[in-house]
């Protein structure tokens, strides 16, 4: 539920640029810029799960997860989130 309100908050959805978007919901999840190295990840990321969605339809059905909702949730669930070093 955490990664779909961070995906579809107002702030974030109104990035019409995937790399503005990346930077949004690192910002807000990890409180940092994000790196050149996480804005290449990520927009990998989100490229191969688009390619993933459009090539099978059924892949994005009404129960699953969209990809921006997908990378909100891997950011929640990374260690740099979890822990403080």
């Amino acid at each position: 539920e955490q990664a779909r309100r961070l995906a579809n908050a107002p702030d974030v959805v109104a990035q019409n640029d995937p790399t503005l978007r990346i930077q949004r919901m690192v910002r807000q999840v990890l409180g940092r810029v994000a790196t050149p190295e996480d804005v290449s990840l990520s927009r990998e990321f989100i490229e191969a799960g688009l390619a993933t969605t459009s090539a099978d339809p059924a892949a994005g059905g009404s129960e699953s997860m969209n990809v921006w909702e997908k990378f909100g949730q891997v950011l929640v669930l990374s260690n740099e989130f979890m822990f403080v070093d």
